[in-house]
């Protein structure tokens, strides 16, 4: 297959943008509590949720490994959230609950 030039920029481009979108989420994500700061990130998490929304609704399994495949990662931000992919870290999340909120994924938990 013959690359053109404007298909490897718009690959680039689409390369360089999962890149920015996942470590800003992953930024707001780590900031949210941060007083002066929490405006700010609840509105770039929800900017960036409703455009990774778009996109997963299109195609849900290659959106996540796309972005698996860019972030040369299991573990990354999108949709306005960590996507754990790692055994070990999954297994660890459902097992300690000071890790989850009272959602597991789409899934809300029930407190015994």
């Amino acid at each position: 297959a013959i690359k053109t030039p404007i298909l490897t920029l718009t690959m680039c481009c689409g390369d360089c943008f999962v890149r920015l979108s996942a470590t800003i989420q992953l930024w707001c994500i780590c900031n949210r509590n941060v007083f002066f700061l929490r405006p700010l990130a609840i509105l770039l998490l929800r900017l960036f949720y409703y455009v990774d929304l778009v996109a997963y609704s299109i195609d849900p399994l290659s959106f996540l490994l796309k972005r698996q495949k860019v972030m040369k990662a299991e573990n990354f931000a999108a949709l306005g959230r960590l996507i754990l992919g790692e055994y070990a870290l999954v297994a660890e999340a459902i097992m300690s609950p000071q890790y989850r909120s009272s959602y597991l994924g789409r899934v809300q938990l029930l407190h015994h």
